[in-house]
């Protein structure tokens, strides 16, 4: 009985498939990862769009725009930290209606929150970013009055409000922000569209809805970034830092305005995201675009601000 021969492949064979397969894959897998990422920016994009519908509903709600934090007289110990940031503020908006009706104004926004502001939202996370959703940011400080309330998760938000051109100016005593405002080093402190007490409405945007910023992406970095969080009471304009973002502060390269993520602290004063070659902003009157690293600081200035005659339609 004669053998026959059985067909196969040789080991050479098998190594040059191997290797083509392993080209193709390697060609096509930045392709799948753009079209991913492609994907999740425009999810991003449109979170932006129904913020801005959200908050243009509010305004013809209650004839003003929410205030970037609702300040506190401050009158003792961590009364004035029982301020209520934009985001709280908007969820009966964005149909988050049974959890704002668990919010108390009478109580501190994060200290007597914390089942509530521990809780993702997705209109307020931008699906590229890693760290968006929950992140826990523990922490080792004991609050002398509140325990450790700051540990365990908290709720991420990617769109900080636009506060105006000028950046952070430390003060103790968060009510004297208007006055500060009306000095020469609160130039520019208050001309954005959210800050502490803030009531802005469409009539104060005079250099244009379309020229004007309404919130602007930055990732989640370093313990900011909080939706239920006031931010650095600290600091003017109030309601800064997690929910309130200053534009660009005049004279100073290093702080404010636009750049990739460095992975540092500093992170948390500029914008930036996760898509590559910039981030997106909404405007006052509800458009979305892209904004690139490389844009103009004196454009980024002009667009932080509501009413100093600056008008940009392309930039």
């Amino acid at each position: 009985m004669s053998r026959g021969r059985f067909a196969g492949f040789t080991i050479i064979e098998l190594l040059v498939v191997m290797a083509v397969c392993s080209i193709l894959i390697a060609l096509l897998l930045p392709a799948v990862q753009a079209a991913r990422e492609s994907a999740r920016q425009v999810s991003c994009s449109s979170n932006l769009r129904q913020l801005g519908l959200a908050l243009h509903n509010y305004e013809s709600s209650h004839g003003v725009f929410p205030p970037g934090s609702q300040v506190q007289d401050f009158s003792g110990a961590h009364s004035w930290s029982k301020s209520f940031g934009w985001p709280i503020s908007l969820l009966p908006f964005i149909e988050q209606a049974d959890l704002y009706s668990q919010f108390n104004t009478d109580l501190d926004a994060q200290i007597h929150h914390r089942s509530w502001t521990s809780k993702p939202i997705a209109s307020y996370s931008c699906p590229s970013d890693p760290n968006a959703g929950v992140v826990d940011w523990s922490t080792e400080i004991i609050d002398p009055y509140f325990g450790d309330f700051a540990k365990g998760g908290w709720g991420t938000i990617n769109y900080p409000g636009v506060s105006g051109t000028n950046g952070w100016i430390p003060t103790r005593q968060p009510t004297a922000c208007g006055s500060i405002a009306e000095t020469s080093l609160g130039k520019g402190l208050h001309d954005g569209m959210f800050f502490g007490n803030s009531a802005v409405r469409f009539r104060d945007v005079t250099d244009g809805t379309s020229s004007t910023l309404f919130l602007a992406e930055r990732g989640v970095t370093l313990g900011w970034g909080k939706w239920g969080g006031a931010g650095d009471l600290a600091n003017c304009p109030m309601g800064i830092t997690d929910v309130v973002l200053p534009g660009v502060v005049e004279g100073m390269e290093s702080t404010g305005g636009l750049r990739p993520a460095l992975g540092l602290l500093d992170d948390r004063g500029f914008w930036w995201s996760w898509h590559p070659g910039g981030t997106q902003v909404l405007h006052v009157d509800g458009s979305v675009r892209m904004v690139s690293y490389s844009v103009n600081r004196n454009v980024l200035s002009s667009i932080s601000t509501r009413g100093r005659g600056e008008r940009f339609s392309e930039y």
